[in-house]
């Protein structure tokens, strides 16, 4: 009984705080928390246009301020996913400053780190599509990718996708 005297308060003050903190965790989830995106955000990725639901969630991303890793020109997030029959296991957006600002050409720059080793995730795309994206295709006026490029990743058992803004 004295138990409960000083029990229910503590809960009834806490409980607010413990439901916002976990509404906040939602919306701004930490940088080792990985964030699942349905495919359908990579769906003319193939082609290096950024959909309106990738656009969004790389606004999203930037928003939270809570990238896996910040480097000069590039934040990268965790995130679960897929693109092009490949599993994503970050995206990196490109940013124009330590801010995270987008008003510049190179927040054109979007890629989805596979979770395959590059030589696998080439033969996949060249079974699937017939085309090697380790070839780049670049408009010539801008040359901005037309098409993603693979290139290897940091580590043995991942690679990366990307599309650029060229000389923007």
């Amino acid at each position: 009984m004295i138990i409960m005297k000083w029990f229910m308060p503590v809960v009834l003050v806490l409980l607010p705080i413990l439901v916002f903190a976990q509404d906040n965790m939602k919306d701004n989830p930490g940088p080792n928390i990985s964030i699942s995106l349905d495919s359908q955000v990579f769906k003319e990725f193939d082609r290096c246009r950024i959909s309106k639901k990738l656009s969004g969630a790389k606004a999203q991303f930037i928003k939270s301020g809570k990238p896996l890793k910040k480097e000069k020109q590039v934040w990268t997030y965790a995130v679960k996913s897929e693109v092009m029959g490949l599993p994503v296991k970050a995206i990196m957006v490109g940013v124009c400053d330590d801010h995270g600002d987008q008003a510049c050409g190179w927040s054109a720059f979007t890629a989805a780190v596979i979770a395959k080793p590059f030589e696998e995730a080439k033969n996949h795309l060249k079974k699937k599509t017939g085309i090697d994206y380790t070839t780049e295709k670049r408009s010539k006026e801008s040359e901005i990718t037309l098409r993603p490029v693979l290139a290897p990743g940091k580590k043995n058992n991942e690679c990366i996708l990307f599309c650029d803004p060229g000389i923007l």
